[in-house]
């Protein structure tokens, strides 16, 4: 009924404060929706009253909201935890999961294929989970074009009806038609941003089969030709050794504008929209430091290191404000620019002709383990590997001005060129 029963204001600092609430008095009490509440967006009721009648209404369980009231221009957060209340608290429930499916992908455990496939399609599993469960599947039985469909079965920005339609088809008792497969990815590409069709075309430029199918996208007028160009699909394209498919790949992209030249105007665009800003009269519409380190640790940190702070998978960011707003622009805007040859990215090609593309980070017995553009290692065996080839690419996806927006894009920048002070590691 949305009946409130106990609030309390957070604390106006960052030290945490011990809450208690004796919820002693409303145990078995019954609550009535409250006739002159306002209602919420689901059109139900946000307050109510209590009754000492049960019947339809009684409610004997609640939930705790958090409500972030604050409008200013400023940088907040809320947190919680430790509830006195164990279903309160976050379940471990999900890691377990990913790793349970994690092993059965590494290991190939066939006997445990059908209960992977009815946690992957059952509503009450987690989207995360959801998308270890597919890749275990596919572990079992490879497809180029589901494996790239399945990680956005965890994104949930996209319509859950159509993640659905991707956990069905990945669990499919008999194999997709190809025609089938087909139709399914014309209507993820039509569904998804470009910022997505990127990761898709990332995943389908990783063998023939995949690489066939996303120049079909493109020959048929479902994606731009220019994703075919994107330094990191470019780079898995190169490596497949097939005349015809790179004899399309140049027809297709044959008269498309020079992309160094559009990174230049980006990079003066946003120069010009930074120096705007940071002289703004208006400091709420100037870029702000404390939302730029909040954007550091949620979109960079899981590769870069500042204070500490952070993953050394690519270059630590100590200092790098010392470099100066212009040539901070072309690190983020265009990170293929200027890579260090320790960060330069290796295509890895497989006997069976899979493609992986990352930082190599070391040799572990009969594995070779590479990082990914997110961070994240992966590992391929060593005795299927058939080719290495050392790219002039960064591992840093050169997408940046698609996952932030202007404001956000410009808040991190102002956080970047603050960080003037070099850390020396210690000896």
């Amino acid at each position: 009924t949305h009946a409130l029963l106990r609030e309390a204001l957070p604390p106006r600092n960052d030290t945490a404060q011990r809450i208690e609430w004796d919820l002693a008095e409303f145990v078995g009490q019954a609550f009535q929706p409250d006739p002159k509440a306002p209602r919420d967006v689901d059109g139900k009721k946000n307050a109510g009253s209590r009754s000492g009648q049960p019947g339809k209404a009684d409610v004997r369980r609640g939930y705790i909201e958090l409500l972030d009231a604050d409008e200013g221009s400023g940088f907040a957060w809320l947190a919680v935890g430790r509830f006195s209340v164990e279903a309160l608290n976050p379940s471990r429930g999900v890691d377990q999961q990913i790793a349970a499916a994690n092993l059965v992908a590494d290991f190939r455990i066939s006997d445990l294929k059908s209960q992977i496939s009815d946690r992957l399609t059952s509503r009450d599993t987690d989207a995360r989970a959801k998308e270890a469960f597919a890749r275990a599947v596919l572990a079992l039985q490879p497809d180029s074009v589901l494996s790239a469909l399945a990680p956005l079965i965890a994104d949930v920005s996209l319509p859950e009806a159509l993640r659905e339609r991707i956990s069905a088809a990945i669990v499919a008792a008999t194999p997709l038609a190809a025609d089938t497969k087909t139709k399914l990815l014309l209507t993820v590409v039509q569904a998804i941003p470009e910022r997505l069709q990127l990761r898709l075309a990332d995943s389908l430029a990783s063998d023939t089969t995949g690489a066939n199918a996303l120049l079909r996208l493109v020959k048929d007028g479902h994606v731009s030709p220019r994703l075919l160009t994107r330094p990191s699909v470019k780079q898995r394209l190169d490596t497949i050794k097939s005349e015809e498919l790179h004899q399309q790949i140049t027809e297709l992209t044959a008269g498309l504008p020079d992309d160094d030249e559009a990174l230049r105007k980006l990079v003066e665009q946003r120069r010009t929209a930074f120096l705007s800003a940071q002289s703004n009269s208006d400091t709420a519409k100037r870029p702000a430091l404390e939302a730029g380190a909040a954007l550091f640790t949620k979109h960079c940190a899981v590769c870069h290191q500042i204070s500490g702070k952070g993953t050394v998978v690519g270059p630590q960011l100590d200092g790098i404000g010392q470099r100066g707003l212009e040539r901070v622009l072309e690190d983020v805007l265009d990170p293929n620019r200027n890579v260090d040859v320790n960060f330069r990215t290796t295509t890895v090609v497989t006997k069976d002709g899979k493609i992986f593309a990352g930082l190599i980070r070391r040799e572990e017995g009969a594995t070779l383990v590479l990082a990914d553009n997110k961070g994240k290692e992966f590992t391929v065996p060593l005795a299927d590997v058939d080719e290495r080839v050392k790219s002039a690419l960064s591992l840093m996806p050169a997408n940046v001005t698609e996952i932030l927006n202007e404001r956000e894009f410009l808040d991190l920048v102002s956080y970047l060129l603050s960080q003037r002070q070099k850390v020396e590691p210690q000896p």
